[in-house]
């Protein structure tokens, strides 16, 4: 399979002042993340939210959403600017830590977000192309593949039986976020081979006709919902079938 890449033609570099400015402001941030125990303090500090009466932690070691991996993509950004600035050893150390709480307490999902494709994203993006971290990037993402290969036929099967959630297919837990991730590593068959499978899934998803009341909507499935309320929802007209 192909993987078409694309270039932005109107993107104009910054240069002049407004580029050391930026510059400036980016390794002031960047000197707040350098010591990961630092930063985990002053995040468990911060109190957690409220949503629909749960109340959820601002903080979480292993995710992307809200921890230690989200900084590996801006240590790895800063190895690429900088690369001999040191932030590839900074970002190791959050490495480490990510390592410590997945061998203490397990990865219980694979979502973006807060799952294991989000810590194959972490140690990617601190991996330069793939040439460092091979060991664990080659375990990582062969247990990865074994997990979404069993989902892809469950998810399929859920489809067909109408019991597929938003939450399977959506970007931060489901497939949109967890098939992105696969499409670091297609020079691995078994990747290669879910996201094939994940496209044919998705093209499944889009293009079947599933019944709403008297109408037809294509690509999108909503149960239970009478064709008066269909038309709240603003979807275009070329849609409706």
């Amino acid at each position: 399979m192909t993987v078409t890449s694309y270039k932005c033609n109107n993107w104009i570099p910054i240069e002049g002042t407004m580029k050391d400015k930026i510059s400036a402001v980016l390794q002031e941030i960047a000197e707040r993340y350098k010591d990961p125990n630092q930063v985990r303090s002053w995040m468990q500090k911060v109190p957690p939210i409220e949503v629909d009466g749960k109340k959820i932690e601002r903080w979480s070691d292993e995710t992307l959403a809200s921890g230690f991996t989200s900084i590996c993509l801006l240590m790895g950004e800063l190895d690429r600017l900088y690369p001999d600035d040191g932030w590839d050893i900074i970002g190791h150390q959050y490495l480490e830590q990510i390592q410590i709480f997945v061998e203490r307490q397990g990865i219980h999902n694979v979502s973006l977000y807060s799952g294991l494709a989000g810590i194959l994203l972490g140690i990617y993006a601190l991996s330069r192309n793939g040439t460092r971290y091979q060991g664990m990037l080659d375990s990582l993402a062969s247990w990865y593949e074994e997990i979404v290969s069993h989902k892809l036929t469950l998810y399929r099967n859920e489809w067909q039986n109408g019991r597929l959630q938003m939450s399977q297919y959506d970007t931060i837990s489901g497939l949109a976020g967890i098939g992105r991730i696969t499409m670091l590593f297609l020079n691995r068959p078994g990747m290669n081979s879910i996201w094939e499978k994940t496209i044919e899934l998705f093209q499944i998803m889009c293009g079947e006709k599933k019944r709403v009341v008297t109408q037809y909507l294509l690509g999108i499935f909503l149960r239970n919902v009478s064709f008066k309320k269909v038309k709240n929802y603003n979807i275009p007209k070329a849609i409706l079938i």
